[in-house]
């Protein structure tokens, strides 16, 4: 009986996140910027790099999104994307941004705008490249 709701479990639709034992702290900011966007998760320790992590998280989710956070360090990663071109990734960033981040994870499922900071940089540079002649 317990192993059926496991089963069932790992089938619901959600974000993977993925984290090493020493960020325990960032791993709360993350989680409850995804728990304030309504899009629901599960967590598990990993050993493996970052941004592996977060895209294999992102292949083993249903909603196909996945996060990997590491000390400050975070990765926010999309199944379909190569596994060294995440979404978004962030080194020693604050609580604050490690919450924007998962935010951002949970626009992600949801096909709403970026929020962070980092992610309209990222986005305004990458059109001005496709504009310039």
């Amino acid at each position: 009986m317990r192993d059926e709701r496991r089963d069932k479990t790992s089938q619901r639709p959600t974000v993977r996140v993925v984290y090493r034992r020493d960020a325990l702290v960032a791993l709360r900011e993350v989680c409850a910027g995804l728990e304030e966007e309504g899009v629901p998760f599960e967590c598990e320790p990993t050993d493996a790099p970052l941004l592996a992590a977060a895209h294999e998280a992102a292949a083993r989710s249903r909603l196909l999104v996945g996060v990997a956070v590491a000390g400050t360090e975070a990765c926010v990663h999309f199944s379909q994307l190569a596994v060294d071109a995440p979404v978004l990734h962030v080194t020693d960033a604050s609580a604050s941004m490690l919450r924007l981040l998962g935010q951002d994870a949970a626009r992600l499922v949801k096909v709403m705008p970026l929020g962070t900071p980092l992610s309209r940089r990222a986005a305004s540079r990458k059109s001005l490249k496709e504009n310039a002649p």
